[in-house]
């Protein structure tokens, strides 16, 4: 509540002055009285400098600034300054703030039918994945949804696959059961960890470094980029190759603000975000890989499981999660979500 509230106060002093858009908030900037276009815009992420999430966003508004001449202005709020995604995405719905960059995983409990985007087991490699988010027939149904709930979904990224950091060696099926690891807070992925015999407990950000440097926890999963920008290789010993659960970033901002955009500036913001969906596929690739780099270079021994235990996993993962995702997303989302995948 206190971190809604503060957000409110936020976007209230942001409707009335222009802001300068930089990575962690900004200052109100001097502005002419004859300045025109739309009114200021925030655009919150509850992620650091160096993600992917981090850069769509920056990227975003620089490139809107740009394209419109500055019509279009605003300010980046990263590492959740207005709240946690949760909170922030019912502020896009209400209009409070207009911008919301995020993973799905995030939205599950607002919007049951995001369920799928969580299946683990059935994106294999970052071809697949990106084409079944890019099919037609699935997306259609993505903006739906997101229109259905007062939003509009503007893009659709990834910050490649999850990963495992961990202070236990992870190398066969075994080595996972009793295994302390935090995951976000949703039922797919806990129930997944669950089915592997680990031991999950959903953890808000802040406090995961702590507890894995005193040993609350033994491991966390994320994509490479996010594990090394949260310092993780600090506090951890293994980054193990489990490629888990595809996660993917949404960009999305409040329906009535888009619909109530002049058409240049409708246009130009559609233009930046079709632009953006590449560069921040290319910016992810190459983010995963140097993190990697990075992460062995500062101590941690990388581990890639073995084919027959991917396998193993995967066939848990259609026994035991499916069946939930399919009860949880509905019959026509996760049949379209399957065809895209096996497209």
């Amino acid at each position: 509540m206190k971190k809604q509230a503060i957000g409110m106060l936020l976007c209230a002093a942001l409707s009335t002055s222009l802001l300068s858009g930089c990575g962690g908030g900004g200052q109100p900037a001097e502005t002419s009285g004859d300045t025109a276009g739309a009114a200021p815009y925030s655009i919150s992420a509850n992620a650091p400098e160096g993600t992917v999430t981090a850069y769509i966003c920056q990227k975003f508004d620089e490139s809107l600034r740009q394209s419109t001449g500055d019509a279009m202005t605003g300010n980046v709020y990263l590492n959740g300054t207005l709240g946690n995604d949760t909170e922030v995405a019912e502020q896009v719905m209400s209009g409070q703030v207009q911008f919301l960059c995020t993973n799905t995983a995030n939205l599950v409990t607002m919007m049951p039918e995001l369920a799928v985007m969580d299946m683990p087991g059935v994106l294999t490699n970052l071809e697949q994945a990106r084409g079944a988010m890019d099919n037609t027939d699935f997306r259609g149904k993505l903006n739906e949804i997101f229109e259905n709930n007062g939003m509009k979904l503007l893009l659709l990224s990834d910050q490649g696959f999850r990963q495992t950091s961990s202070n236990k060696a992870l190398r066969s099926l075994a080595d996972f059961k009793g295994l302390d690891i935090r995951t976000m807070e949703n039922n797919i992925h806990m129930n997944y960890w669950q089915a592997l015999g680990a031991n999950p407990t959903p953890m808000n950000r802040a406090e995961v470094f702590i507890s894995l440097q005193q040993g609350l926890l033994e491991a966390q999963e994320d994509p490479y980029c996010s594990i090394q920008a949260n310092n993780y290789a600090e506090v951890q010993k293994y980054i193990v190759e489990t490629n888990h659960i595809f996660s993917n970033i949404i960009f999305v901002c409040n329906l009535d603000y888009y619909n109530s955009l002049p058409e240049d500036d409708r246009a130009a913001l559609d233009k930046v975000c079709d632009e953006l969906l590449e560069d921040s596929r290319s910016y992810c690739d190459k983010a995963n890989d140097d993190a990697l780099t990075a992460m062995q270079d500062e101590g941690m021994e990388y581990i890639k499981l073995d084919e027959s235990v991917l396998d193993e996993i995967s066939k848990i993962a259609a026994e035991k999660v499916t069946p939930l995702v399919r009860e949880q997303a509905g019959e026509e989302m996760t049949d379209l979500f399957m065809k895209a995948a096996n497209a």
